[in-house]
């Protein structure tokens, strides 16, 4: 249900799906989901028994954001619309927190 929502709605640009016992086949359907997902910044699985910081699958959903975070830029001035921070999860990119995480 999850991954159809995420190929279906064009106006999502993060969901955080942390904590919901998904196993590594749903982790692996979303994923493809997501790969579909022009529009997605980030998608938080951690915490989710089938989630693997390392594998795979893991490294293609950072290339997805960051190509999807270039196009966002790229298209601001014809579309107007901002990449805003809190649509970014830095562990989506592989990136370790830092004091951006905690503003309000």
């Amino acid at each position: 249900m999850a991954a159809q929502m995420v190929t279906c709605d064009s106006y999502l640009r993060c969901v955080n799906l942390r904590f919901n016992k998904i196993g590594k086949e749903g982790i692996e359907t979303l994923s493809r989901a997501i790969g579909q997902h022009h529009d997605f910044l980030s998608f938080d699985l951690r915490d989710n028994k089938g989630y693997e910081p390392t594998s795979e699958t893991t490294d293609l959903i950072k290339y997805a954001f960051l190509t999807n975070i270039r196009k966002a830029v790229l298209r601001y001035p014809k579309t107007g619309m901002r990449v805003k921070l809190e649509w970014i999860f830095p562990h989506c990119l592989g990136l370790h927190n830092n004091n951006l995480d905690e503003l309000p």
